[in-house]
């Protein structure tokens, strides 16, 4: 090799190396999917502030009174069927339970996988998320 192929080389690895990585590291599953139309019939839905899809994953954030939110419990919960459009839709709410009985403002994220709510025929599904304000949508691809 003569001197300017290694400089090439050698310049080559140095950029390699210097990018920084732009992924965002998901979070952690806190929180069970679960699919059963009877469940998600008898739900209102319980207000989301905030929702975003990571990856495999579905992030939200709630604010209740209680506590510390140490002792909450979400799940996300769905019909099972899929609306055929293009993309495919899933209708999905949230299962809220807190035992704490102090009267402070908390706010805490629960992540869950969203892997169960594929749809082989297609790439992504759109997640309709149905709560007591209205219903949010957030597509998921894969």
């Amino acid at each position: 090799m003569n001197v300017i192929s290694r400089f090439v080389v050698f310049c080559v690895v140095v950029l390699a190396l210097s990018c920084e990585s732009n992924e965002i590291d998901p979070p952690d599953i806190n929180a069970r999917t679960i699919i059963d139309a009877e469940l998600y019939n008898e739900l209102s839905g319980f207000d989301v502030v905030d929702a975003e899809i990571i990856g495999d994953m579905l992030k939200i954030s709630i604010v209740s009174s209680g506590c510390d939110g140490n002792t909450w419990v979400a799940r996300l919960i769905c019909t099972g069927g899929v609306i055929k459009t293009n993309p495919p839709k899933r209708e999905v709410k949230i299962e809220f339970t807190s035992k704490e009985l102090c009267n402070a403002m908390v706010s805490k994220e629960f992540v869950f996988d969203l892997k169960p709510l594929r749809w082989s025929d297609s790439k992504k599904v759109e997640i309709l998320l149905t709560s007591d304000k209205g219903t949010k949508s957030l597509l998921y691809k894969y």
